[in-house]
This record gives structure tokens, C-alpha cells and sequence, in this order.
């Protein structure tokens, strides 16, 4: 079982790299990423995999921000849809 999910996180792991990478050639000035919530870890070694610096919410501001940091992101991106509307 675990040798399945090793592969599984590892495939999960390369396939957000990739997906970095590809948002990293759109905006090269990126170099951070910020990460938290249950995949963090998956996060983490993703974001290091294409090159970026990690910070943990968490470790940064503390485990109640890093509870909420997914929520405020999530009310902010639709703050600024409905603005555009």
C-alpha cells in the first residue's frame, strides 16, 4: 500500500510541476510559491520541482492562518470577478 501511494504522490507530484512550469513561462517573475492546506507537502516538492522558493503558510503566520489562507484566497479571486462584472 504504501509503495502505491509513494507512486501516486510522486505522479501527482510531477504532473503539478508541470503545470508550474508552464504558468512560470507565462510569468518568469514568479519565484515564490506559498503553500498550505492538506496537500502541502505534494505542494511543496511541485513547486521546488520547477525551481521555487517554498514558504509555509503556516511556519510564516502561524496554523489559523494557515487554515484560512485557502478561503481568503478563494473570497478574493470572486471579490475581484464581481468587481469585473
Amino acid at each position: 500500500i504504501s509503495r502505491i501511494a509513494g507512486a501516486i504522490a510522486d505522479a501527482q507530484t510531477a504532473r503539478i510541476a508541470d503545470a508550474v512550469r508552464r504558468i512560470l513561462n507565462r510569468h518568469p517573475s514568479l519565484r515564490m510559491a506559498a503553500v498550505t492546506g492538506l496537500g502541502a507537502f505534494i505542494a511543496d516538492a511541485a513547486a521546488r520541482k520547477a525551481g521555487l522558493h517554498v514558504v509555509h503558510v503556516s511556519v510564516e503566520w502561524g496554523d489559523d492562518a494557515a487554515r484560512c489562507a485557502p478561503a481568503a484566497a478563494v473570497a478574493l479571486l470572486l471579490e475581484q470577478e464581481m468587481v469585473r462584472a
